[in-house]
C-alpha cells in the first residue's frame, strides 16, 4: 500500500481534515517514507508540525485499527527497517553533502594525493542546526518539540553525519556553547538562545468576582509547575504552584490535569468544578 492510499484511509477512519504534505519522499522496495509537513486546526487555533512518517504510520492493522466500531492507535511503529533504512540514506547522503563542499573541510581539496579530508564539526553542526530550524529534513524524526525545547536537532543525528563517537561530539558541543555559537537542552541542539524562564497562560477561570489565571512553563528554563494567580480588582498575586509530573512540552497531560482539577475542587468547595481539554489522535 502507497503512502498516499494508506494516509487517506486514515484520514477517512479518523474524520480529520488534517493537510498532510510530503516534503522529502525515499521509496525502498516500494516503501515509501516521507518528511511531512502537516497542517490542522482546533477549536481555538491553528497548528503545523513536521515530521518523518512511513506507510506503516498510517496503515490499518499496524498503527490503528477499529476497536468496538471506533477507530483507535493500536501500536508504535518505530521499528519499520524501510523506515529506519530511509534515514540512514539520508545521512550519508548528507555526509557526502558536507565531504565534497570545501566550506566544511578543515583542508582545501587542492591536492587529493596528499591531504585526509577531514569535516569540519562545528561548521558542519551549525549548518545542520540552520537547516532544521528552517524545518529542513537532515536526518530528524520529528519537529514536534521545536517550540518549547528551542531546536529538533539531536546530538546522536549530528554524531551519526560526522560519523564520531558521541563522546567526541559531547567535547565539540560544549566548547561550542562555551563560545556561544549554540545553545544545548539535553542532547537537543538549538541556535544559540540566551532565554529567560517564561509562562505561557493556558485557562482563566472565574469564580465570583475574582479571575484565576492558570499558566504552564513556556520553555525548560522555567519552574515546571502549574502556576495560579488570582486577580482582584487591581491586584494579582501568586496563589499556588502545583508540581508538574510531565514536562508539557506539547501541553499538560491529563493526570497533572487532574491534580489542578482537585485542587480547585478543593479550593472552591465545589465537587463538580471541571476543566475540559482538547486533544487529538496522537502518532
Amino acid at each position: 500500500m502507497s503512502l498516499k492510499r494508506s494516509l487517506s484511509e486514515f484520514k477517512k477512519a479518523f474524520s480529520t481534515d488534517d493537510k498532510y504534505t510530503s516534503l522529502r519522499t525515499i521509496t525502498i522496495d516500494g516503501h515509501e517514507s516521507a518528511w511531512m509537513k502537516t497542517e490542522g486546526t482546533t477549536k481555538d487555533n491553528s497548528w503545523v508540525t513536521y515530521e518523518f512518517h512511513c506507510e506503516c504510520d498510517f496503515s490499518k492493522g499496524i498503527a490503528w485499527d477499529f476497536l468496538k466500531s471506533k477507530p483507535s492507535m493500536i501500536g508504535s511503529q518505530m521499528n519499520c527497517l524501510y523506515k529506519e533504512t530511509a534515514i540512514h540514506l539520508r545521512i550519508l547522503e548528507l555526509r557526502q553533502e558536507y565531504l565534497t563542499n570545501d566550506n566544511f573541510l578543515k583542508v582545501p581539496s587542492f591536492d587529493f594525493s596528499t591531504y585526509n579530508f577531514d569535516l569540519d564539526e562545528k561548521k558542519v553542526i551549525l549548518n545542520m542546526s540552520k537547516r532544521a530550524s528552517q524545518n529542513e529534513w537532515v536526518g530528524q524524526r520529528s519537529a514536534l518539540a521545536a517550540t518549547f525545547w528551542g531546536g529538533t536537532l539531536y546530538a546522536q543525528t549530528c554524531a551519526r553525519v560526522l560519523d564520531i563517537s558521541m563522546a567526541s561530539l559531547w567535547k565539540i558541543l560544549n566548547e561550542m556553547e562555551k563560545e556561544k555559537l549554540i545553545s544545548l537542552e539535553g542532547a537537543v541542539i538549538c541556535e544559540y538562545r540566551n532565554i529567560k524562564p517564561s509562562w505561557e497562560l493556558w485557562k482563566e477561570v472565574v469564580h465570583g468576582s475574582v479571575k484565576y489565571l492558570i499558566s504552564l512553563p513556556a520553555n525548560s528554563k522555567t519552574k515546571n509547575v502549574w502556576r495560579i494567580e488570582e486577580v482582584k480588582s487591581k491586584s494579582k498575586k501568586i496563589i499556588e504552584e502545583i508540581p508538574l509530573s510531565h514536562v508539557p512540552t506539547f501541553g499538560p497531560d491529563v493526570d497533572d490535569v487532574f491534580v489542578l482539577e482537585c485542587f480547585f475542587k478543593d479550593f472552591f468547595r465545589n465537587n463538580e468544578f471541571s476543566l475540559a481539554i482538547n486533544s487529538k489522535p496522537k502518532l
